[in-house]
């Protein structure tokens, strides 16, 4: 009976190690898959950290780079700003010297001119009051005024002759005068009636004073024109 009994007893003791011991192994293998997940999980944590870490470093290099950049872009934007103002402060300085030059060479133009001005003003003036002090003793001939006029138009004579003709207006006298009595140096001149009170009449032998002006023409009785000198007198005296 007792050898029954340990007999039984030996039996479950066998059945519960069994049933314990096939326990412990599907534990064991649920922990060393669990174990070699977490190995793997671990190790693709650590390559991503590693890849994180090679990708900062990559971006860092690049940060760095650029920031490398911009710090020698920084050094040339000083440079070519400084070499830009030495620029325009050198052409201000140059168009400030240009506007100086232009000035006083305007002034020296206008000083010139002004100069050149009351130089011819003043020999105007000189020619003039030698003119005024010859009076109508100018020297000026028959044959002067007869061969270039234009060169004596305005200019004070002097001539004596004989009274060819006569026209007398309403306000102005004409005459033909034969200068110096040669009936080939024949003038044509002209006064205001006002000028003497004195009617000058046909071979009156007279003096006359005024100024040349150019040509006169006028028809022949043979129908032809015949130009003469030309004299505005502006006093007359009768011999």
């Amino acid at each position: 009976m007792k050898r029954l009994v340990l007999i039984g007893i030996v039996l479950i003791l066998t059945v519960g190690m069994s049933a314990c011991s096939s326990a412990s192994k599907d534990d064991y293998q649920r922990a060393l898959d669990d174990n070699a997940k977490l190995q793997s999980d671990y190790q693709k944590a650590l390559d991503d950290n590693a890849k994180l870490k090679s990708d900062s470093q990559k971006t860092m290099e690049e940060l760095e780079t650029v920031k490398k950049r911009i710090d020698e872009f920084s050094v040339l934007e000083a440079k070519y700003k400084n070499l830009s103002e030495a620029e325009v402060g050198a052409q201000q300085a140059a168009n400030d010297l240009k506007a100086e030059q232009d000035r006083q060479a305007k002034e020296q133009l206008l000083a010139q001119e002004k100069e050149k001005a009351e130089a011819e003003a003043a020999k105007k003036l000189a020619n003039a009051e030698a003119e005024e002090k010859k009076g109508y003793e100018t020297g000026i001939t028959y044959k002067q005024l007869a061969r270039t006029p234009d060169d004596y138009e305005g200019k004070k004579v002097k001539f004596s002759g004989k009274v060819l003709q006569v026209v007398e207006g309403e306000s102005e006298v004409n005459l033909r005068v034969a200068v110096n009595s040669n009936y080939n140096n024949v003038i044509f001149v002209y006064y205001p009636s006002s000028l003497t009170k004195v009617r000058v009449l046909k071979d009156d032998n007279v003096n006359l004073y005024g100024v040349s002006e150019g040509l006169h023409t006028y028809q022949s009785t043979m129908g032809g024109n015949i130009t003469i000198p030309l004299i505005q007198v502006e006093k007359l005296d009768i011999k």
